[in-house]
């Protein structure tokens, strides 16, 4: 009798199941990532802006700015939650069709 060791983790990533769930979840992460960069430059943009002219605005603009930048910010925390969570969910999704 001859006994065996076999990796079982490089046998599953030497699958083409795998490797096209692994495509997908990168390509799917990145363009999650090039959303989450445009937002963030966005948000920078307007910063720089409000931050140039601050105190040459009348109080309702840059309360109104201000509130912009505020809920803008807030945005970019609940999208990067949301990534989190749809990245998980397909990263088990692919797993769940490879088996």
């Amino acid at each position: 009798l001859k006994f065996g060791h076999i990796d079982s983790g490089a046998l599953i990533q030497m699958m083409p199941q795998t490797k096209s769930a692994d495509s997908t979840l990168k390509r799917f992460g990145e363009s999650l990532d090039g959303q989450l960069k445009a937002m963030t430059a966005e948000y920078q943009t307007k910063l720089q802006s409000y931050q140039s002219k601050a105190d040459s605005l009348p109080d309702a603009i840059r309360t109104t700015k201000e509130k912009e930048l505020t809920d803008l910010g807030q945005r970019i925390q609940d999208f990067q939650q949301i990534c989190k969570h749809s990245l998980w969910h397909l990263q088990l999704k692919l797993k769940e069709l490879a088996q």
